[in-house]
């Protein structure tokens, strides 16, 4: 069902901002996470640029209200490039907190070893708005979940490498290089499609969507998976 807009997306909020509102007791900037069509999610995430005290305490907020195994600020609305694994995502002993920042992957696994998963996203509204006139736009999609609308649950099946080769910075920007495979892999790999604008209805063909999401997706659902299925890889650590 797709009916008239009743308001914008708020903009994404700079790392910058995010700390002050930490330091000021504002709200509780992860409270709410972004849900699609949110076109924040579109967007590609900012690399870190600055070190120090205020990243500590960003990540350090996050961590406390992380309730899954991985995450990115950007699904909070948050415009950074840090990723946190944890419990069975970390590659780490006893499953204690990864924090990369700046992730990029410098070589992936060969296409015969890649794994079948089945991954899943609370992603789908029933019910959309829309304004009078509007039609879908990949430059401006200016469209919004309807206050009070349910969400029904997303489940893609989709191929990742078996193993990655990353490469990110610590907190204190030092270089961080590791292998990962297995659930660390798959998760990794998941989140840093997050950090740059790829949706997990990206790598679904149109006939396994509902019809809410065709509309949406259609005009532009080709230039998208093709992006999510690139494989991209990065040769170096810095932004």
């Amino acid at each position: 069902r797709i009916i008239r807009k009743e308001e914008e997306f708020p903009p994404l909020i700079s790392l910058e901002s995010a700390v002050t509102k930490i330091r000021n007791n504002d709200e509780n900037i992860f409270a709410k996470r972004l849900n699609y069509p949110n076109p924040g999610l579109r967007e590609i995430a900012t690399p870190v640029t600055a070190w120090g005290s205020d990243l500590e305490l960003f990540v350090e907020r996050l961590l406390e209200n992380m309730e899954t195994n991985a995450t990115t600020p950007i699904q909070f609305g948050i415009d950074n490039r840090i990723i946190i694994l944890r419990g069975d995502a970390s590659p780490l002993p006893e499953g204690r907190p990864f924090i990369l920042v700046n992730p990029n992957i410098l070589y992936r696994s060969s296409d015969d070893k890649m794994v079948l998963w089945r991954e899943n996203s609370l992603a789908v509204p029933q019910d959309i708005v829309w304004g009078e006139g509007e039609a879908p736009s990949a430059s401006d999609p200016t469209f919004v979940v309807a206050k009070g609308s349910r969400q029904q649950m997303l489940e893609v099946d989709l191929f990742r490498d078996a193993f990655v080769e990353i490469a990110a910075q610590d907190l204190t920007g030092k270089p961080i290089r590791k292998v990962l495979e297995g659930e660390p892999a798959r998760s990794f790999q998941q989140e840093l499609d997050h950090l740059n604008g790829i949706l997990l209805v990206d790598y679904a063909s149109l006939e396994e969507l509902p019809p809410v999401m065709v509309y949406l997706e259609g005009p532009f659902h080709a230039a998208r998976q093709k992006k999510a299925f690139a494989r991209a890889i990065y040769q170096g650590n810095s932004p």
